[in-house]
């Protein structure tokens, strides 16, 4: 048997109850319970990686790809600074190697005798620093040079009294007659030295020049 047809009167406590169910139940959301402040972050989101995505699509900025280590300098030999010769040259002191050769040891032993005896005159030490450095010109001059080196020992000397003789005349009146006298005085003192120096550097040069002619 078929049963009796509900009624209007029965389908409206049926929907009161299941929509009372609904809204008892924890979690449950309906279309009207979206938060317009979870759309607003949510499209802020999109909107920064889209301008992320452009700006690393159009940032072409230059790429320093050059090397920034530091470079070493390159080594400055003695033929770079004229005191030796080149390979084309020949081996050996040019002349303004030579000349450097004789003065400093005549400087140094100058002033290790200002030390020693006072500075009253040029001290016998700068002839004996003339004459070492007279023997080391003599073995490293080049034969290119001919007799030219033999003339540099008294240049030396003349070099060593007009620098360092000024120590000398500390305390006294500077004039061109006390410099001159000076001058003078000290080279007659270290003539001996120096005629050592020309003879030393003259054997050698002689030497040297026979075995470079062979």
């Amino acid at each position: 048997m078929v049963g009796p047809a509900p009624t209007l009167t029965d389908a409206v406590p049926a929907a009161a109850s299941a929509g009372a169910l609904a809204a008892d139940t924890p979690g449950a959301l309906t279309a009207t319970d979206a938060s317009p402040e979870a759309d607003a972050d949510s499209q802020a989101a999109v909107s920064v990686s889209v301008a992320e995505t452009e700006h690393a699509a159009t940032d072409d900025s230059p790429v320093d790809i050059t090397d920034s280590r530091p470079t070493r300098p390159a080594a400055v030999s003695a033929a770079t600074l004229g005191l030796t010769g080149g390979k084309n040259s020949g081996a050996g002191l040019t002349g303004p190697g030579s000349f450097l050769v004789m003065l400093i040891p005549a400087l140094i032993g100058c002033v290790i005798g200002f030390l020693l005896t006072g500075a009253t005159s040029i001290p016998p030490l700068a002839g004996y620093g003339l004459i070492l450095g007279s023997v080391v010109a003599g073995l490293r001059v080049a034969p290119r040079l001919g007799w030219f080196p033999v003339c540099l020992p008294p240049l030396v000397m003349l070099v060593v009294v007009a620098t360092a003789g000024q120590v000398t005349l500390i305390g006294s009146r500077p004039t061109i007659a006390r410099e001159a006298t000076m001058i003078m005085a000290n080279l007659a003192a270290t003539a001996p030295a120096q005629m050592a120096s020309v003879a030393v550097i003259a054997v050698f040069v002689f030497v040297r020049r026979r075995r470079a002619a062979r």
